[in-house]
This record gives structure tokens, sequence and C-alpha cells, in this order.
């Protein structure tokens, strides 16, 4: 009996451990990082502060305005953010907190579910230390973005699954119906991600006896008016906005593969599983763990994991645009997988398992606070060529797999406070870089509450003439245009504002240059104004 006391002792406070040390590191790296944060997350922290503008000016009083904010995106993350925005304050800095509590929790039901699935803390804790130190995972825990808090709720929605035994226990059979209402609540695609499990559970339950079918039977009508009404009021009334602002979203970027059925575009999601999702070394292991876990090792959910991640394999390879966040809920099942085979390694070679166990997470840990920690100038990139899947880094040291702390000074500000001026003021943004961009602009706007500033990015059409281009300046009071770096490869309109540019810089539109900017990355910002 002791020793089962020591066992749980060790496993719950090396987990408290766990999530200690990713607490402590997320808090450093947020409250260290000065400079602007990217595109998305910008449009989110934006987003978060409509809701603090809407809860502050007493909007709850008219509920249907709530629903209204935002037309794209569900509002239940943003209504956290702006809760603890108001509380707090530090816009940026609070948002990406309550993004790191909702990773600390992913880690904790990880663990609860893998231990559910196999009764055993060693592979629970293994599985759980796994997914908390892939860079995928990382790297989203500290942005302001929906995949983190997804995931939660996705793995809420499982384990209450798997508890339900079938859809036989009533309560955790509702408990998965709200679950999967608060996925849908933060991304409106939290539902794909159930589909496999919720179908293999269905069908688990119409294969068993009559008498264990009558919960689902009697309680069915109540599990989905639950559903219905968390999901219906905002989906009523954005339905038809969301869908045309849905529809272009799905269009692949330049850099995604052109044709959806080619090979190329289905072992797309490898590469990016391979050097983005995992790395090299850990890819490696899953590999082999995949290998033991399906071939050799005793477990009745293969099925299980095998469809839920080719499942979302496939969903997402078939949609033209491609974003590694978009399969990141595969993680957790490949996660486990490695678990049940590095645990597996110490229960049959134990002093040899031991040291792999413990070079493992030795590697993880050191790769992870080097990529979050490193100097701005430390970049590093070496990869090997792979038959069939293309160049693989067998090691990154670069923002593309964990953006390091940034203590970089960029113009936002400054530009603002010099534009000013007067009743209403429009700025024209033609810059795309990842930390200097129209978003960024309208975040830095938000936080100064400079709402006589209108400010706007280029529009998604190609120009016919000059003379239209003379018409859309028309409105603009000032412009800022970069020397060199205009966008990135995803900068989907990047024409226009190569037009726009041109217009400012080499043809007579009407603007002046009254200032210059050094940007931290080598880059010149120019400010036009009539």
């Amino acid at each position: 009996m002791n020793r089962i006391v020591a066992k749980i002792d060790i496993s719950i406070s090396l987990l408290i451990l766990l999530t200690s040390y990713h607490l402590i590191s997320n808090l450093l790296w947020i409250f260290t990082s000065t400079a602007p944060i990217p595109w998305d997350q910008a449009g989110h922290t934006s987003l978060a502060l409509q809701f603090v503008n809407y809860f502050q000016s007493l909007g709850f009083l008219r509920i249907i305005n709530y629903f209204s904010i935002s037309t794209y995106y569900p509002p239940l993350i943003h209504t956290i953010a702006a809760f603890a925005i108001i509380l707090f304050g530090h816009p940026i800095q609070t948002s990406e907190t309550v993004i790191t509590l909702f990773f600390i929790a992913s880690i904790v039901l990880l663990y609860i579910y893998t231990l559910d699935l196999f009764a055993r803390k060693d592979i629970a804790l293994i599985s759980a230390a796994v997914y908390s130190f892939l860079p995928i995972v990382t790297e989203h825990s500290r942005w302001f973005l929906l995949d983190i808090p997804l995931l939660t709720l996705i793995l809420c929605g499982l384990i209450f699954l798997n508890r339900s035994n079938n859809f036989t226990n009533s309560k955790y059979s509702q408990l998965f119906f709200i679950a999967l209402g608060f996925s849908i609540l933060t991304k409106w695609t939290g539902f794909v991600y159930l589909v496999f499990p919720f179908l293999l559970t269905f069908y688990k339950w119409y294969k068993s006896s009559n008498e264990q079918k009558e919960t689902l039977k009697e309680n069915l009508t109540k599990y989905l008016l639950i559903l219905f009404f968390i999901i219906f009021p905002w989906l009523a009334l954005n339905f038809s906005s969301f869908i045309t602002q849905a529809l272009p979203n799905l269009v692949g970027e330049s850099s995604d593969p052109a044709n959806l059925f080619t090979f190329e575009n289905f072992i797309f999601y490898i590469y990016i599983f391979i050097n983005f999702q995992m790395n090299l070394y850990m890819a490696s292991i899953f590999i082999i763990g995949s290998l033991y876990f399906f071939l050799r090792y005793k477990s009745k959910h293969k099925i299980l994991f095998a469809g839920t991640i080719l499942a979302i394999y496939l969903e997402f390879s078939l949609i033209s645009n491609k974003d590694l966040r978009y399969t990141l809920p595969i993680i957790p099942f490949a996660s486990i997988i490695i678990g049940v085979f590095l645990s597996s390694l110490i229960q049959k070679f134990r002093l040899f398992g031991s040291l792999t166990v413990l070079t493992v997470f030795s590697l993880l840990i050191l790769y992870n606070i080097i990529l979050s920690f490193r100097p701005q100038a430390l970049h590093y990139q070496k990869a090997i060529k792979i038959p069939i899947v293309g160049y693989i880094d067998y090691l990154n040291l670069n923002d593309n797999l964990i953006h390091a702390s940034n203590r970089t000074i960029w113009p936002q500000k400054e530009i603002l406070s010099t534009i000013n001026a007067g009743d209403e003021v429009w700025l024209l943004c033609l810059v795309d870089q990842e930390r200097i961009n129209g978003s960024s602009f309208l975040l830095t706007r938000d936080i100064l509450k400079l709402n006589n500033i209108q400010i706007n990015s280029p529009p998604p059409q190609i120009f016919a003439s000059y003379e239209e281009i003379k018409l859309y300046l028309a409105r603009y009071n000032y412009i800022v245009v970069p020397q060199s770096q205009v966008g990135v490869p995803a900068t989907r309109n990047i024409g226009v504002y190569l037009q726009l540019k041109a217009a400012v810089e080499v043809y007579n539109s009407g603007f002046k240059k009254i200032k210059t900017y050094n940007l931290p990355n080598g880059d010149l910002l120019y400010l036009y104004s009539k």
C-alpha cells in the first residue's frame, strides 16, 4: 500500500513539476517580449479589446450585440480574454497568459486521458511531457491564438466521450456534448476533430445490447438541445457573413500545393509534421513507436488512434489552404504513442530504456530553452534531403520553429503618435512583415485608444489602371512604405502592395516622404504624407 501511495505521489509530483516549468518559462517569455506580435495574434487581441469595450460600456444589456462583435471567429476565448484584460490590463501579456493557462490545462488533461485509456501512470506522465515539449505546442502556447484552447476542449471531449462508456453513462455523455459545443464556440472547425472518435463510439453503442442502448435513446434529444443552445445564437446571427469570409480562407496560399489530387499534396502534412510540429528526432521516435504500438503492443484503442490521426490528416489534406495549426490535434495521439513506446522501453530494458528516456527529455528541455531564449542574432538551420518527403531539418534554431523572446523596438507607436492630428486621419499600411503590418498597427491604435485614426491595408484585387489607384489613394493622409520587404510568401495580394508602392514612390501620387524609420530587421520604413 505504501508503495502505491509513493508511486501516486511521485507521478503527481512530477506532473506538478512539469506544469510549473512550463508556466514559469512561458510567463518569462511573455513578459520579456517587447516586439509587436504577428498578424493573427494581433487580430485576435484587437478582437478581445472589442469585447472589453462591449462589457465596459454595459453592452451586456444588449445581448444580441455580443454575438455580433465577431462575425467569423466564435466568441468564447475572446470573451474569456476580455474579462482577464478588464481585471489585469496589459492586453497583449494578459491574453497570452490566458492561452498559457489553457496550455497548462491541456497537459493535465492529456495525462488524465492517457491514464483513462491505459491505466498506467508512467505512460500518462511520459505522454504529457512529450506533448508539452514538442515545438508546435510550445510555439502556440505563448501566442493569443485559438488552437491551444481548442485542443484543451477537444481533450475534454475525448475524456468525456471515453468515460461515457459508449453513451451508456448519461453524465459523461452530456458533458461530451457540452465540450463539443464549447469547441465549436472556440473555433468553428472544432467538431471536425471529434468526428471519428464520435462515430467510433456511436458504432460501439449501435453494436451493444438493447438494454445498453436505452440511455442514449432516452437522452439524445436533451444532448442535442444542449449543443443547439450553445452554438445556435452566434451561428444564427452570423451564418451568412461567416460563409462569405470562410470561403476565401479555404483557398491555398502561394506556398501551398496547387493541386489537391497530387502526391505532393498528400505528403505535405508529413513534411510539416516532421519539420515544424515535432522535429526530425521526435518524428523518428514516433515512427518507431507507431510500428511498436500498432504491431506489437496489446491495446483495444488502436482503431481509435489510427482512425483519428488518418481522419484529421485526410480532412485537411483535401483543403487547399494549408497551415501547421490545422493538424495540431494529431499531436496528443502522437505523444501518447511515443509515451507507450518509451515506457515499454523502460519496462523491458530497464537501464537502456531509462537512459534513452533521460536523453530524450534532456535534449527536449535544452532545445526548448535555447529556442525560446536565444539571442536575436542566433539563427542556424541545417537540413538533409530525404527521398519523397524532401528537405528535413536536423537542426533548426529559427523563429519558424519556436519564436525567441523578442526585445526589439518597432515604430508603430511612434508613427501613430506622429500622425495623430485632426478629427479623422487615414493611414494606408503598405508593409506586411511579421512584426509590422496592418494588424499590428490596428492593435497599437486600439491599445492607445486613438479612435480617430483609420488604418487600412490594400484591397485583395489588382487595380486595372493608374486612375483607379489615384482614386483609391485620395482618402489617405499618410502611407507607410518599406524600402525592400513589402510582404512575405503568405501575403496573398502582394501584387496590390507592389502596385501601390510604385504609385507612391515612382509616380506623382501627391505624397511626399516626411520621415524614415530604421527597423530592427535592417529594413527601412518610410512615412509619406500629402
